[in-house]
C-alpha cells in the first residue's frame, strides 16, 4: 500500500487477517488499527446453518465460534497423555521453538504434530536445536538488515530446515560460532527495539 502512495491515513479498518494489523503498524506507525467485525457477526449465523461451526454464548452480548471438525485443519489440541520419549521430544522441540526472543508463537497443535513427525522420522534433538539456530539466524538477519519486527510464529518456519541440517555435512566447528553470533544479532535486535516507539 505504501509503495502504491498511499499517504494521510489516520485510520485503518479491516478483519483480522493473519499479520495484517501488526504489519501495518511497522508501515504507519501512526494510524490505528480497528478490528471490523460486522462481516463477522453477519456470516456467523450462515456459518452454523452450514455446520461449518457453532456457536456458543456466554450470558450477555459476547460468544465464540467453535469450527467443527471437519473443517479444522488441525487435531483438537489436547493434552496428549503422551509419555516416554515422544513426549520429552514434543517437550524438548517446545522449549526449543519458544526460547529465541524472534519467536512468538503458543505451540499448537500443529506444532506438536510436527515435532511428532520429526520424532518418528529419526530428527536428532541435536538436529532440531542446530535448525533453530540457523533459521533464527536467518530470521535475524533478516529483521536487523531490513528493520522489521515480525517474528517467527510456528515451528513450521523451520520444517526445510530440519530437513537440511539432517542431510548436510556441516562440521562440527561452525555451530559454535554461528550460536555466539546468533546471541549478539538478538541482543542488537531487542536493543533496537526497545529503541524504537
Amino acid at each position: 500500500m505504501k509503495q502504491r502512495g498511499l499517504k494521510g491515513v489516520e485510520l485503518f479498518v479491516s478483519d483480522k487477517y493473519l499479520g495484517l494489523a501488526e504489519n501495518l503498524a511497522e508501515f504507519y506507525p501512526e494510524p490505528k488499527w480497528l478490528r471490523c467485525v460486522v462481516y463477522f457477526y453477519s456470516a456467523h449465523d450462515k456459518l452454523e446453518e452450514r455446520a461449518v461451526c457453532c456457536v456458543v454464548r456466554d450470558e450477555g452480548p459476547m460468544f465464540m465460534l467453535e469450527i467443527s471438525d471437519r473443517f479444522w485443519p488441525y487435531q483438537r489440541h489436547q493434552p496428549s497423555g503422551r509419555s516416554g520419549p515422544e513426549a520429552e521430544f514434543v517437550q524438548k522441540v517446545r522449549g526449543l521453538l519458544l526460547a529465541p526472543a524472534c519467536v512468538q508463537a503458543s505451540f499448537s497443535a500443529a506444532d506438536e504434530k510436527l515435532a511428532l513427525g520429526m520424532y518418528r522420522r529419526g530428527v536428532s534433538i541435536e538436529q532440531v536445536t542446530r535448525a533453530i539456530l540457523l533459521g533464527c539466524a536467518r530470521k535475524y538477519v533478516a529483521m536487523l538488515n531490513a528493520g522489521t519486527r515480525t517474528p517467527i510464529t510456528s515451528l513450521q518456519y523451520f520444517a526445510d530446515i530440519f530437513e537440511g541440517v539432517k542431510e548436510s555435512a556441516i562440521p562440527e566447528s561452525y555451530w559454535e560460532p554461528l550460536r555466539t553470533k546468533v546471541t549478539r544479532m538478538e541482543q542488537q535486535w531487542q536493543k533496537g527495539c526497545r529503541a524504537r516507539p
